[in-house]
């Protein structure tokens, strides 16, 4: 008794072969391997991975498998090619430090301070005097001139009237983040 022909399993009572016939849904991993029999790659199986739409396995078993993929170019994307050749997914972006400031018989001092890696886009600074003693206590700092790669320090005598101060080794905490 044979099977229906458009039935996913047949059996040909004449050979005594079972057949399948596999699914052309997007994501089906069923193929016929080299040996004629059905197989399912373990590679892309176990990690979840569908060939197709962005991601290409090739390889066996026995040589292993190279799973390639097309990164999405969405905006917030945070999957990213790393320096050094591989893919890592960028974490929140902070850079924090403090900057030694010194000058001489000032009222107003600016100083750049540039990011060790540069910004996907303008972050956030908040900034203060770390410790000081004397006139530093009347002086404030705040971040101007904010880009991706950098910041300016301005640091200012914060009353009336103006008093020239010389700073030495005054230290400025500061933490730049993209929210």
């Amino acid at each position: 008794m044979g099977g229906r022909l458009d039935a996913p399993l047949t059996y040909d009572e004449t050979t005594g072969q079972l057949g399948v016939r596999t699914s052309a849904d997007p994501g089906n991993l069923v193929q016929q391997g080299s040996d004629g029999g059905v197989f399912v790659p373990t590679a892309g199986a176990s990690a979840g991975l569908l060939e197709g739409d962005g991601i290409d396995i090739t390889g066996d078993q026995t040589s292993g498998y190279t799973i390639s993929a097309r990164i999405s170019a969405d905006p917030r994307n945070g999957l990213v090619l790393g320096s050094d050749g591989g893919l890592y997914v960028r974490g929140r972006e902070i850079e924090q430090a403090v900057t030694t400031i010194n000058f001489t018989n000032q009222t107003a001092w600016t100083q750049v301070v540039t990011f060790a890696v540069p910004f996907s886009s303008p972050p956030v600074v908040s900034i203060g005097i770390q410790s000081g003693a004397g006139p530093t206590a009347r002086w404030d700092v705040r971040a101007i001139n904010v880009t991706t790669t950098a910041f300016t320090i301005f640091a200012y005598y914060g009353e009336l009237p103006l008093v020239a101060s010389t700073w030495s080794a005054i230290p400025v905490a500061w933490r730049a983040e993209v929210p």
